[in-house]
């Protein structure tokens, strides 16, 4: 622990110095590559708060901070708080896989567009439109019976900016839904589908 301490701490004080760089390009990536460091730093101080489980503004905070901070260990406790039975702190965890390469993400969207909460499942099918994850397209198109508007008009969008074209003929059944935003949302996704055999 103290090896990768003290490697963290040569590397702040080697960036420290480039924050007053003449180039306003270097200072900004030496002000983003601190941050990271911090974060680092502090990795196990927002795991615990995790763990303990007090303070809702703090958990969520933690969250935001583990976004930043490569690795399995930061991740695990990202996937942890995806479990939280708050939904805010649920949510958040969602926002912060977007931030994340790692397979194992999906494993965990896919649980999440099971969620209780309608806010959870809205913002899991956006990171899985926005993570280009293909291969939960067909998680989405189980969720076209969604109830919640919000949820079905996320997965709709999603649906576009993945453009599967797995997707067509349900897309096509969409069209005759009784909500005007829905079959508008439905017929931009058909037109972002790649063409079948592509």
């Amino acid at each position: 622990m103290s090896n990768s301490k003290d490697s963290l701490n040569r590397r702040r004080e080697l960036i420290m110095p480039l924050l007053q760089d003449p180039n306003p390009g270097v200072q900004k990536c030496a002000s983003r590559a601190l941050e990271k460091i911090e974060s680092q730093n502090d990795l196990d101080t927002w795991i615990g708060h995790l763990k303990e489980g007090k303070n809702r503004e703090l958990r969520v905070k933690s969250v935001y901070a583990l976004a930043r901070v490569p690795g399995e260990k930061a991740l695990r406790a990202i996937l942890e708080a995806a479990k939280d039975p708050d939904e805010d702190v649920r949510a958040t965890a969602v926002r912060s896989l977007r931030q994340r390469n790692e397979m194992t993400i999906y494993e965990v969207l896919i649980e999440l567009l099971e969620d209780q909460s309608a806010v959870v499942r809205a913002l899991t099918a956006e990171t899985i439109g926005l993570k280009g994850a293909r291969k939960l397209v067909p998680y989405l198109l189980a969720h076209l019976s969604e109830k919640n508007r919000e949820v079905l008009e996320q997965v709709l969008t999603a649906l576009g900016k993945l453009g599967d074209p797995l997707a067509e003929k349900p897309l096509i059944d969409m069209l005759n839904h009784p909500e005007p935003r829905v079959r508008g949302l439905a017929v931009l996704a058909l037109g972002e589908l790649e063409p079948a055999g592509n």
